[in-house]
């Protein structure tokens, strides 16, 4: 049976492993020296901290390893009764990422931005409300012409008070 240990337990008995054996390299279940990553693993599943109670493994094995039936058993458990993320929500969803935060929002037909012209004449959608180019060159153009602007200005500004 896994032993339940406290969050702050978990990281510190990890901190551990890493500083007094280092940075895993290599998987000791399939024997892969080449995975672009390799995790540290407890083995009996108490976090004790005895290196014999440790072995580097790369991520995959890692997940094979930790994902026993009793493991299973308890996500499905604990997923019982959780509604849906977008239980409820209407329309169509937009700019949804990976962590299940939402960039965009909720599309209503309503909220849909209008596709703008950028000041070099394409037409574009954009991204956000702000957004005024189409790319990062027309923003950086546009930035410089600015800059350009204000120093003339300046260096008229300038040419009239020294005449005076």
């Amino acid at each position: 049976m896994q032993t339940r240990i406290k969050g702050s337990e978990y990281v510190k008995v990890h901190r551990w492993i890493y500083e007094t054996a280092g940075k895993a390299c290599c998987c000791m279940l399939c024997g892969v020296k080449n995975a672009k990553q390799y995790q540290w693993s407890n083995k009996s599943r108490e976090y004790k901290y005895d290196l014999e109670d440790w072995w580097q493994l790369c991520v995959p094995c890692h997940k094979k390893y930790d994902m026993t039936d009793e493991t299973r058993k308890k996500m499905s458990l604990s997923r019982m009764g959780v509604s849906p993320w977008n239980k409820g929500k209407k329309g169509k969803q937009e700019n949804h990422n990976t962590n299940g935060l939402l960039r965009g929002g909720w599309n209503k037909g309503n909220r849909m931005r209008q596709n703008r012209k950028c000041t070099c004449g394409n037409e574009f959608h954009p991204r956000l409300d702000t957004s005024k180019y189409c790319s990062i060159e027309c923003s950086v153009k546009a930035l410089h012409a600015r800059r350009k602007e204000i120093a003339t200005k300046a260096s008229h500004s300038r040419g009239k008070l020294s005449t005076n």
